[in-house]
């Protein structure tokens, strides 16, 4: 605390020091969407993050680049629990999560700093299939309670639940299966990558989101130069260059 005195009037001021409590978050503790077409890296990319667990739907990363990663849940819980339960199974194992992370040092999630989804289709489709269940039906839309139907209620479920993870200090990377939309006619028609869930969810998923993250692989013909060959007279000859395949990936942050 700092002090001023006023050399007209003598007065002395105290001065105290007001932060915002605004910060930016670090990559790991932000809210990221992962899109990409199959076969990118996508999952790749999420598993290897040594500081995250990755709430595995689709149980899609069986190769891991990072041999810390942890998974969940395991496979046998999908064998003996229906969507009700399954759904419920992660609405708990989320909770579970925050309360360990309050601890602190006495916790069992200690260096834990971000939730993956791989993917956010199937975990919607899991908590849409358990509504379904418990209302009696199979269309989300026929569900007319007073909460909204299928889909909202499943949107309120899936979002509570990441939204207690990031009132928790936990940042989450979801990501999205994704496909092509042709926009716009003639010479301006192109595609475009959208998200495989429908517009509202989209839209819920843009919301909160802070980083959009378009990854991307291509195969690109390099040439890799022929050097040169000694003979047995001591000459040294040059060989052709050959071509090769390589894939690369990218990257583009939105």
């Amino acid at each position: 605390m700092g002090m001023t005195k006023n050399v007209m009037t003598g007065v002395t001021i105290k001065h105290a020091h007001v932060e915002t409590g605004l910060s930016t978050p670090t990559l790991n503790r932000s809210r990221i969407v992962v899109m990409g077409l199959p076969g990118c890296g996508k999952s790749s990319l999420v598993h290897s993050n040594p500081n995250a667990i990755v709430l595995d739907g689709e149980r899609g990363g069986q190769t891991v680049a990072d041999p810390r990663a942890v998974r969940w849940p395991d496979i046998t819980l999908f064998r003996k629990c229906n969507p009700v339960e399954l759904a419920q199974e992660y609405q708990r194992f989320v909770t579970w999560v925050c309360t360990e992370l309050r601890k602190g040092d006495k916790g069992d999630v200690q260096g834990v700093e971000t939730i993956g989804i791989d993917t956010m289709d199937e975990i919607i489709d899991i908590f849409l299939r358990g509504i379904c269940l418990e209302a009696g039906v199979e269309d989300p839309l026929k569900i007319d309670g007073g909460d909204g139907n299928g889909y909202t209620l499943a949107a309120k479920r899936v979002f509570g639940m990441l939204d207690e993870a990031y009132r928790a200090g936990l940042g989450w990377a979801a990501i999205c299966h994704t496909s092509m939309k042709a926009v716009g006619r003639g010479d301006n028609a192109k595609e475009v990558p959208v998200m495989s869930v429908s517009p509202s969810f989209q839209k819920k998923i843009r919301q909160r989101c802070e980083h959009l993250l378009f990854m991307g692989r291509r195969t690109e013909l390099v040439t890799v130069p022929g050097g040169f060959v000694e003979t047995s007279d001591g000459r040294k000859i040059p060989k052709p260059n050959t071509k090769r395949s390589e894939i690369r990936y990218s990257i583009a942050v939105r």
